[in-house]
């Protein structure tokens, strides 16, 4: 009988039999002799029946877990042989027509992403709140709230000054909290918190309970800076990714939640998502659990629940705090292990604060039941030092209150404003109230200034931002036809002529901006286009070979019938199909410009606003390239048509000349045109919306017009965190003290 395969190397068994493609799956399952009544049916997922397999392998009649180690490995490598080969072999245009394989686009992305969450990770450290506070934490295991067993004490493994540097912000290791519950023999002398996720017990799945100030979110984050860390330095690691659960919404599975939310997040497509999910290069980090409110809360436990239900080995993570996880009276059962972030311990405090030269805080804080109880959370503790300054401070909104009021006036955070130009502290306080409550209304944490939309408006103002958009775009579309309207009849038939015709081009010109700036009721910024050749071709193509059909028709029947008129019946069909032909390969390349346009999966967004930037830029560069490259096809297209025209008219010989001459003068107008709508679709009226916006916010005064300014003002006063382009309060519990508008009644300076 083969040996067992240790826990790991039967999980990574696992992971191989739910990733290869179904045909090797089915070759696996013949090459072991599985019984047909064993597995699933086909239509089954295929990680139900990789779980039957595995479970079959190791039983009495199975095969043994070594032998299907083995063959699952043979084809696993078959498979990779497989696909290097076909990723090496040479150019054929019948790859145009094929669908394209995503494998090496899902790398590229995933080297994307991991780079993104490095970066990501380490500036929320950098700039936390709880940076300030070098206490390594007490955590105690309790397995009951999984209705798991037994109890575990995260205690610092090395007693280190509060001053010197860490290798990670917290370092903590596990020891026994006592013999009652398990015997010393059966546990580590010391664990990290990384290692308790990778204990046999645990497998990936652990709940983390605290009060509120605790320092949850901040151990979520070091956990994926840990998780990130050990990915570089060992083999490829699945990617630790915070989800915010505040963002759930009821009825949604969690799979499906999780797609839906990296593809908002992180713009990544989501059938490579739903991939990573399945092969379980993703742990899911899920914090906030509490925000739902208790009803919502339970029906999100239960469909978590689900989910781990549904998979093999799965790691998950969820934060949420003590109080509220017990009022939801349902447990994570799915999950295997369970910490509490304990409180910190009075002397815990005293030595935090001799080791700062606080002594003095701590006698005022130990003489007062309410300043000791807010210290024992790390997130008060850590105001109380930036904030007290002797006078009463009973509850918490006292205390963000006295933060508020300090931070406002400390004379360090005043760069972001020219001298006399900052806002007055209560413009300051109403902006960032404002800003709260809008994340508050759209179950957010994080705010991008390019995600601003118009129901950010009041009900009068969301009217005024329709009306003025459709102002704007009526101008726009009445501009850009008059003017290649008319320039292009007035260099070819005189000014008169340019005239009508600029009014004619116009008009409609100026209803059709009218009714595109009354259509898109959301701003979708594009960070970055490019083009690909396949989709451009296989669109182009379409369009083209389908408007040649019709309109080679279409034109050949009229141009037969104004020509039989005349007793030239064969002369207009020739006609009506060279007029045909040729706005079929004119539409053909203008899909194939326009159609193999598609946004780029994964960009990172390193400075503020970028959407939008990015959304200008790709106007000005699609209405360049696309109007000259096609004004001089439309030019030599057109004007070889009208000369064939011509001169199947029986006009002299001049006739291709003076067609081809007018199609190059008139051509670039043209050309410019379906620029000038490409600009709009991609980008142009993106920059028109967002700024609209922004004035409307300005005018109706809650929010400045220079927001980039006053959130590098907010963040200097340490109220908002920026990370690239991304911009949150420093704490969840901040954001809810602005939203909840218990803020200090401030002078106007």
């Amino acid at each position: 009988m083969s040996e067992p395969l240790s826990p790991e190397d039967r999980r990574d068994l696992l992971k191989t039999l739910k990733r290869l493609p179904p045909p090797l799956f089915e070759e696996v399952r013949y090459a072991v002799e599985v019984p047909r009544d064993v597995l699933p049916g086909e239509a089954a997922p295929q990680g139900s029946r990789a779980v039957a397999l595995l479970e079959w392998a190791e039983g009495p009649t199975g095969c043994g877990l070594s032998k299907l180690q083995q063959v699952g490995q043979e084809y696993e490598a078959a498979a990779i042989a497989a696909e290097q080969s076909h990723a090496s072999r040479p150019f054929s245009p019948k790859a145009f027509f094929r669908k394209p394989t995503t494998a090496q686009e899902a790398q590229q992305i995933r080297i994307k992403l991991l780079r993104r969450l490095e970066v990501d990770i380490s500036l929320r450290l950098e700039t936390s709140l709880h940076k300030l506070v070098k206490i390594d934490l007490q955590m105690e295991e309790q397995r009951r709230r999984v209705g798991q067993q037994p109890q575990l004490k995260l205690i610092p493994e090395d007693a280190q000054p509060a001053t010197e540097p860490a290798r990670s912000p917290v370092n903590r290791v596990l020891q026994p909290l006592g013999a009652q519950e398990v015997s010393e023999t059966e546990l580590e002398p010391a664990q990290s918190l990384l290692t308790v996720l990778e204990r046999s017990d645990v497998q990936g799945k652990l709940l983390i309970l605290g009060e509120p100030g605790a320092g949850k979110t901040t151990e979520l984050v070091v956990l994926a800076y840990d998780l990130l860390t050990q990915g570089e330095q060992q083999k490829p690691k699945p990617l630790p990714i915070i989800f915010e659960l505040s963002a759930w919404k009821v009825g949604t599975s969690i799979e499906q939640w999780l797609i839906e939310q990296i593809q908002a997040v992180y713009k990544i497509p989501k059938e490579i998502s739903q991939r990573w999910l399945n092969n379980e290069q993703i742990i899911p980090l899920l914090d906030g659990l509490d925000e739902l409110g208790l009803e919502n809360q339970r029906k999100c436990v239960a469909a978590i629940n689900e989910f781990l239900a549904g998979q093999a080995y799965p790691d998950m993570i969820v934060c949420c705090r003590r109080e509220e996880y017990e009022k939801g009276q349902v447990d994570l059962h799915q999950l295997n292990g369970a910490l509490y972030i304990q409180p910190l311990t009075p002397e815990q405090i005293q030595d935090y604060l001799r080791d700062l030269n606080r002594f003095s805080l701590w006698q005022n804080i130990k003489r007062s039941p309410e300043l000791l109880d807010l210290s024992r959370q790390p997130l008060f503790l850590t105001m109380l030092v930036v904030a007290y300054q002797g006078r009463p401070i009973r509850n918490e909104a006292e205390l963000f209150n006295a933060y508020i009021e300090k931070q406002l006036s400390d004379p360090r955070a005043q760069g972001a404003y020219p001298p006399q130009q900052a806002p007055s502290q209560s413009k300051t306080l109403h902006y960032l109230n404002w800003l709260a409550e809008q994340l508050e209304a759209s179950g957010k944490t994080e705010y991008l200034i390019e995600e601003m939309q118009p129901s950010w408006l009041s009900s009068a103002y969301q009217n005024s931002y329709k009306l003025s958009l459709q102002v704007i775009f009526g101008l726009m579309g009445a501009l850009s036809g008059g003017l290649i309207g008319g320039l292009s009849f007035w260099l070819m038939a005189g000014p008169l002529a340019g005239l009508s015709f600029g009014l004619t081009f116009g008009l409609p010109g100026g209803l059709l901006g009218i009714v595109l700036g009354g259509l898109d009721d959301e701003i979708e910024p594009s960070d970055r286009l490019a083009w690909s050749a396949e989709k451009g071709l296989r669109f182009g193509l379409l369009s083209g070979l389908l408007s040649a059909l019709i309109l080679g028709v279409f034109f050949g029947l009229l141009g037969g019938l104004i020509f039989g008129m005349l007793g030239r019946l064969l002369r207009g069909l020739i006609v009506g199909v060279i007029v045909g032909l040729v706005v079929g390969v004119i539409v053909g390349l203008v899909g194939g410009l326009i159609g193999g346009l598609e946004k780029v999966s994964l960009e990172e967004k390193t400075f503020p606003n970028q959407g939008v930037r990015k959304s200008l830029q790709n106007s000005l560069l699609i209405t360049l390239t696309v109007g000259l490259s096609l004004g001089l096809v439309l030019g030599l297209m057109g004007g070889l048509s009208v000369g064939l025209t011509l001169k199947l008219m029986g006009e002299s010989d001049g006739g291709l000349i003076n067609g081809l001459i007018s199609g190059l003068i008139s051509g670039p107008f043209f050309g410019l045109i379906v620029g000038l709508i490409s600009g709009l679709l991609f980008g142009l009226s993106t920059v028109v919306q967002h700024y609209t916006l922004r004035f409307l916010l300005a005018l109706e005064g809650n929010f400045p017009w220079d927001c980039v300014r006053f959130l590098d003002h907010a963040a200097k006063h340490r109220f908002i965190q920026r990370v690239g382009g991304r911009y949150r309060f420093m704490h969840d519990l901040l954001r809810k003290h602005f939203a909840n508008n218990e803020l200090p009644s401030l002078p106007l300076r």
